[in-house]
């Protein structure tokens, strides 16, 4: 699937596997941007050998734990061990170690689970002829006809293969013969989920691959929000169901300004206390890192509908939880100069020193213009009127 389940980009996620910003429809004019959280996390991993058997992979068993990067460092040998059964046709253990961490609901770093990587291993490897690849997950199906992991994977290829089609340009620029490929094949990715609703044990990347669906199709907004309520009360704490959901409430898809700040706040509102703060982070930076969200000029994010100081207590607990990284650092300075607050820019660009991020400033002048302007509109001892105390 050349889309990512969870979000980090984005804004996003961003995003079990894959989400895509711009829209098919032929009335909007906006380019496709891919949203691809587990891709960027995953490029600073070394793929090491795959193990020999599933039994040899250190699962995590705990919800978030503190030797995070231990289990990174096995999760490319997950996805690399599960790519290799596809290709041995060992589909009864592909089965048992999707069923098996389906139901454990296996939590690793940055809140991604466990069943991403497994995904991720049942993508189309890169350079391959999908063709082939969806031969060898039909194959899969066919021998199991009751594996809902066969057939979510064989969905997902088919709906990956259909945005293929599309491509990434302006929609007015696709022509007429990709519409019609991307419509079949996306329409062939549903009728497979269909078929599959009833096998059990379900499986969260079901409702996200009809997440993907949904937002291709334009399904209208009641239909969406039904499958969005289900998929939630299937699992409440999986994040990329809110993220997919947010995605297609942006402006350039299905929503309208605020859609994704008055979500924000009914989810956060209904966890609450820190976990309320994160889900309010995670969701209202889809809104500000749309195609839509990309001006130029300072103090941008004002005109959000967000809370500032929620989604700055939001990234602290995700701080808190899974340690900077640089890139979230470069994202959140581009936040705090989009909110107009040179205190928290500043100190955020401290901690990023000279690495900035080309994803969020697009220009090394872009950087350097936001950084000058935070370091001269504060002084080091007078904390500006947006920003909130940090630890």
């Amino acid at each position: 699937m050349p889309y990512l389940r969870l979000k980090r980009v984005f804004f996003s996620i961003a995003p079990r596997m894959p989400c895509k910003l711009g829209s098919h429809s032929l009335g909007h004019e906006m380019r496709l941007t891919y949203v691809t959280s587990n891709l960027i996390l995953t490029l600073g991993f070394v793929l090491l050998p795959a193990p020999t058997t599933a039994q040899t992979i250190p699962l995590a068993t705990d919800a978030y734990s503190s030797d995070i990067q231990a289990y990174r460092t096995a999760l490319p040998r997950l996805k690399a061990h599960v790519a290799d059964l596809l290709a041995h046709s060992n589909y009864e253990e592909l089965d048992r170690l999707a069923d098996t961490i389906c139901l454990q609901k296996i939590r690793v770093a940055r809140g991604e689970w466990l069943l991403d990587y497994f995904y991720f291993g049942l993508s189309t490897p890169v350079g391959a002829n999908p063709e082939d690849h969806i031969a060898q997950l039909k194959a899969w199906t066919a021998a199991r006809p009751q594996s809902m992991t066969a057939h979510v994977a064989l969905a997902g290829a088919y709906i990956g293969y259909g945005w293929a089609a599309r491509g990434t340009g302006l929609a007015s620029t696709v022509t007429p013969e990709a519409w019609a490929l991307f419509n079949a094949r996306i329409a062939e990715g549903k009728q497979i989920l269909d078929d599959a609703a009833n096998l059990t044990p379900m499986c969260p990347q079901w409702f996200l691959e009809m997440q993907m669906v949904a937002r291709a199709q334009g399904w209208d907004r009641p239909r969406a929000a039904a499958l969005f309520a289900q998929a939630t009360k299937f699992e409440p704490e999986d994040l990329q169901f809110y993220i997919n959901y947010a995605a297609y409430l942006l402006p350039e898809w299905y929503g309208h300004d605020g859609d994704i700040a008055e979500l924000a706040q009914q989810v956060a509102d209904s966890f609450g206390g820190a976990k309320g703060d994160l889900f309010y982070f995670e969701i209202g930076s889809i809104a500000l890192s749309s195609n839509a969200s990309q001006p130029d000029h300072l103090g941008w994010a004002t005109t959000s509908h967000l809370d500032w100081a929620r989604l700055q207590r939001g990234h602290q607990v995700r701080l808190e939880r899974d340690g900077p990284t640089n890139y979230d650092m470069n994202s959140f300075a581009r936040l705090a100069w989009g909110f107009s607050d040179a205190a928290t820019a500043k100190r955020t660009f401290a901690q990023i020193g000279d690495k900035w991020a080309i994803y969020f400033w697009k220009t090394r002048a872009r950087f350097d213009e936001a950084r000058d302007w935070a370091n001269k509109s504060t002084n080091p001892d007078i904390a500006s009127p947006h920003s909130i105390p940090m630890p």
